[in-house]
């Protein structure tokens, strides 16, 4: 995914769910299932999330994940690349039907749904 889109995406999903996005990424997580095989490791910046982004980010991570160290101190949290393609388009396609979603968004969710 395009990371002008990425950032359009948490910025919104921050602007629209403000103290509940951390439930919502809980939920996304609960959905989640691992494939196997192995993918590389990315960082989300706090300057692609928000600083309370990734506050919420952390939470939910620590709730769905417990022993995992979710780098408290870091401007990033580290994400398996599936997992953080995983919740950028679960965030953009609730985004879209709960028709919360901005031109530029919708535009990148029905071009990825089509494959262009």
């Amino acid at each position: 995914m395009d990371s002008d889109v990425e950032k359009l995406v948490w910025e919104r999903a921050s602007q629209v769910y403000a103290d509940s996005l951390s439930l919502i990424l809980s939920e996304a997580l609960v959905g989640y299932k691992r494939t196997s095989g192995f993918d590389d490791l990315t960082r989300l910046y706090e300057a692609t999330l928000g600083g309370e982004t990734l506050i919420s980010l952390r939470r939910a991570l620590k709730l769905r994940w417990p022993a995992s160290d979710v780098g408290d101190t870091e401007p990033y949290v580290e994400l398996r690349s599936r997992l953080r393609s995983y919740l950028t388009h679960y965030l953009m396609r609730k985004l879209v039907f709960e028709h919360e979603d901005t031109r530029a968004l919708r535009d990148a969710f029905f071009a990825g749904d089509l494959g262009i």
